[in-house]
């Protein structure tokens, strides 16, 4: 299967030690969609030094999305180490570059045009055009739909697939 554009690094277990020994025990481990992964294998990893940081992201998404992981504790740890391993799952770091927002409109333009006229996800003010952007919040990866006075927010996935 030909794997789809992400613009997130994949996560791999030697990055583990790497976030430990940066002195990051809490991990947010949630569920990630996306073209080409197959529902319920894919995984983005959110790091933090603090509980409290990782607690603000967990409560801004469902619970049934994702779990904080604290990594001093021997089970959680054997239970990411035990996810980083399986070759059918794919787990990706929180964080996208610069260039994603273009890399991201290269790859799935003609998706993303089928999705706004075939889906009427904004009006779009011809004078103005359409501006598309991405941004990555503690509830996911979202696209950002603006032309003129008129915005839309949506979960990326919905505009990419």
């Amino acid at each position: 299967m030909k794997r789809s554009y992400n613009p997130f690094q994949e996560f791999v277990p030697q990055m583990l030690s790497y976030f430990i020994s940066a002195g990051k025990k809490w991990f947010l481990v949630q569920h990630f969609p996306w073209p080409g992964i197959e529902p319920g294998k894919g995984f983005m990893i959110s790091p933090y030094e603090s509980e409290v940081a990782g607690k603000e992201h967990a409560v801004a998404i469902d619970a049934t999305e994702g779990k904080l992981l604290d990594l001093s504790n021997a089970d959680a740890l054997r239970k990411l180490t035990e996810l980083l391993s399986n070759k059918e799952i794919r787990c990706f770091l929180n964080t996208i570059d610069a260039e994603s927002d273009e890399n991201m409109r290269k790859a799935y333009l003609k998706k993303i045009q089928a999705n706004i006229r075939g889906k009427g996800l904004i009006q779009v003010n011809r004078e103005e055009g359409l501006q598309v952007t991405f941004r990555l919040y503690p509830q996911g990866f979202f696209a950002i739909l603006q032309s003129g006075q008129n915005q839309a927010i949506i979960p990326a996935i919905n505009l990419i697939q």
